[in-house]
């Protein structure tokens, strides 16, 4: 069952749509995916041996690695940490653990920053570096563009006679989130400059943090609810296009209705069986990326991009209670089987 639920992973078409391009995501995800197994086997061993600091330096390494990959992981070793801990209890020993941790983990961006700085002194890093892009998206489509009063995208907005349509939109809770369409129009007409205007994100964040986080948080849900992107047409050659079909519909219909189904009824049955390693691990981490892309995301039609980091741990707590079902009921068949063959 393994076996073949694994080629269900690794077939998964955001992973195959996104082959084609040189993206940080796939190598963010397989890093990420090493320092989750070597958090299972630590967190599985750790009263069994004396010698599980080797999982414990692979943990660091891979999730040290994950950040300087891309920086939205510079947080993801708390997860990590918290399900260890809430596994195997703190004490002494687990503290030591947890200090060379932390020092394996970011000793990666720490040297990296260092690199950056003695090869290019002249580069600044300023802390809304990289999100403001974000934050001004997200403002505008949650109709919070008066609190940017006396910024160059505001202004820019009353001279493009577009102030009055930015203050409409206002986002509405929906299933999937999907993005209003006169919203995508008026996006599409702004320049890349004026959608980085720092000092419009500054003025929002210092005008109105708790409305932004709101209408930044309402999106999460939907990092479980949007479908994937399908491979275009013209794709796997010399395939009956039946195939293709079937293909394209199977996936879909797993990512929208089943994905968050599947997900809770995973989790409920790793509770109810003590899995507590995979529970705590798995859904730490998935919580963790799950919410850092809805912040920092402008809108949800970049989750199914953004969500191929973490979607080899999806797919797998998706498809546990499918392969639990399946087991329990070919050893059914099997022992069924087994009774014939010897009535015979």
């Amino acid at each position: 069952m393994a076996f073949i639920l694994t080629f269900f992973i690794g077939f998964n078409p955001s992973l195959i749509y996104y082959s084609t391009y040189l993206l940080a995501d796939h190598l963010l995800a397989v890093l990420t995916t090493l320092s989750w197994i070597f958090t299972i086997r630590f967190s599985k061993n750790f009263h069994k041996r004396k010698k599980n600091y080797i999982d414990l330096i692979f943990i660091g390494i891979f999730s040290g690695l994950a950040i300087v990959t891309k920086p939205i992981a510079i947080l993801a070793i708390f997860p990590i940490v918290l399900s260890i801990i809430l596994t195997n209890g703190i004490s002494y020993k687990m503290v030591r653990y947890i200090i060379v941790l932390f020092i394996i983990n970011f000793s990666f961006h720490l040297l990296w920053e260092k690199y950056k700085e003695y090869n290019n002194p002249a580069l600044k890093f300023e802390l809304i570096d990289h999100t403001e892009f974000s934050i001004n998206m997200i403002a505008i489509r949650a109709g919070l563009i008066d609190y940017g009063q006396g910024t160059p995208l505001y202004d820019h907005l009353v001279e493009r006679n577009l102030l009055e349509t930015a203050k409409k939109f206002n986002i509405q809770l929906s299933y999937t989130m999907d993005t209003d369409p006169d919203f995508r129009e008026f996006y599409n007409s702004l320049s890349w400059s004026i959608k980085n205007d720092k000092k419009f994100a500054i003025k929002i964040i210092q005008n109105a943090p708790i409305k932004l986080f709101v209408a930044a948080i309402s999106n999460w849900h939907a990092f479980f609810t949007k479908r994937c992107f399908s491979p275009r047409d013209g794709s796997f050659p010399y395939m009956p296009e039946i195939i293709r079909y079937i293909y394209n519909v199977s996936y879909e219909l797993l990512y929208r209705p089943l994905l968050a189904i599947l997900l809770i009824s995973s989790f409920i049955i790793l509770w109810k069986k003590k899995f507590l390693t995979l529970l705590y691990s798995s859904g730490g981490l998935i919580l963790y990326a799950s919410l850092t892309i809805a912040i920092l995301t402008p809108h949800g039609g970049e989750f199914p991009r953004y969500r191929v980091w973490v979607e080899y741990i999806i797919f797998f707590c998706a498809l546990f209670p499918i392969g639990i079902f399946m087991e329990f009921y070919s050893r059914k068949l099997y022992t069924l089987v087994g009774k014939l063959i010897l009535k015979s």
